[in-house]
């Protein structure tokens, strides 16, 4: 059987691609079972804010957090620092 000249070129790349794909999905590491989850509850009036758990405790996997404002969690989880200058600009 006679391979076209045109033809080579694109046999070649499907080729490589498919060797590229078989790489790539063995070099994947098996998944393990993981989630996350978060639920999100009014606070009772007068109730004390606290966190307990998370890295570095007797509780590590579980991070729990009670009358926490919800600006204050995610200025936590993305290490944001509080604005020095509250001016419109400042920012910018």
């Amino acid at each position: 059987m006679r391979i076209s000249s045109r033809l080579k070129p694109r046999m070649a790349l499907y080729l490589m691609c498919l060797v590229a794909a078989a790489t790539a999905a063995r070099a994947q590491a098996p998944a393990s079972p993981a989630f996350e989850v978060v639920q999100i509850k009014l606070a009772e009036q007068g109730e004390a804010r606290r966190c307990t758990g998370g890295p570095g405790t007797a509780d590590p996997t579980l991070w729990r957090c009670s009358a926490i404002p919800l600006g204050a969690l995610i200025s936590y989880a993305y290490k944001l620092q509080p604005m020095s200058s509250t001016r419109a600009g400042a920012a910018c």
